[in-house]
C-alpha cells in the first residue's frame, strides 16, 4: 500500500467514482480568536494498493493533537472493508479512496497541531496544521470598486 494523495478540504462529496472537493488544499487554520470551533474538516486519502491487498480489510486510526501533544480528537480504530477486484481490468492499478470527516473541532490555543492518519497501526501521514491568529482589521471587508475600462472612460469625456 502506498500513499498516492492526501488533502485537507472544507467538504467532499463522492459520486460516480469521483470526488467533488470544495475548499481543498487547507494548510492552516486562520482564527480571529481562540478558542475557535472549526465546523468541519475533511481528509481525503487515496492509496495505491498492491495486487495482494485488493481483497484485504484494513484498520484506520485518526488523531488530532494540540501543540502540547494532548489529543483533541482520537477516533477509535475503524475497519476499512476490502475494495475487492470486481470489474478490474488485468493490469489496472487499484486504488482505495477514503474520505474522513471531523466536525465541531474545538481548537483552544494557537500553535502547531498534529494530524496523524494510521493504517494497520502504521503511520500513513502525519501533518502539521498551524493555528494562527489573524487581525480582522487587516482584512478587507468590502471589495474595491472596479476600475472603469477604456470604453467607459471615453463615454465620460
Amino acid at each position: 500500500m502506498q500513499l498516492d494523495s492526501f488533502l485537507l478540504a472544507d467538504s467532499v462529496i463522492a459520486a460516480e467514482g469521483k470526488l467533488y472537493i470544495h475548499g481543498g488544499g487547507i494548510t492552516r487554520i486562520n482564527a480571529p480568536a481562540v478558542p475557535i470551533v472549526v465546523p468541519q474538516l475533511m481528509i481525503i486519502v487515496r492509496l495505491l494498493l498492491d495486487p495482494e491487498e485488493v481483497n484485504q480489510a484494513h484498520e484506520l486510526q485518526l488523531e488530532l493533537a494540540d501543540p502540547a501533544g494532548r489529543p483533541v480528537i482520537l477516533a477509535p480504530p475503524s475497519r476499512i472493508p476490502a475494495p475487492g477486484d470486481a470489474g478490474a481490468v488485468t493490469g489496472e492499478e487499484r486504488f482505495l479512496q477514503l474520505i474522513l470527516g471531523m466536525a465541531g473541532i474545538l481548537l483552544t490555543t494557537v500553535g502547531i497541531y498534529r494530524l496523524t492518519v494510521s493504517i494497520d497501526g502504521e503511520v500513513l501521514r502525519a501533518l502539521s496544521l498551524p493555528v494562527v491568529l489573524i487581525d480582522r482589521d487587516d482584512q478587507p471587508t468590502v471589495a474595491p470598486a472596479p476600475r472603469p475600462n477604456r470604453e467607459q472612460r471615453r463615454r465620460k469625456s
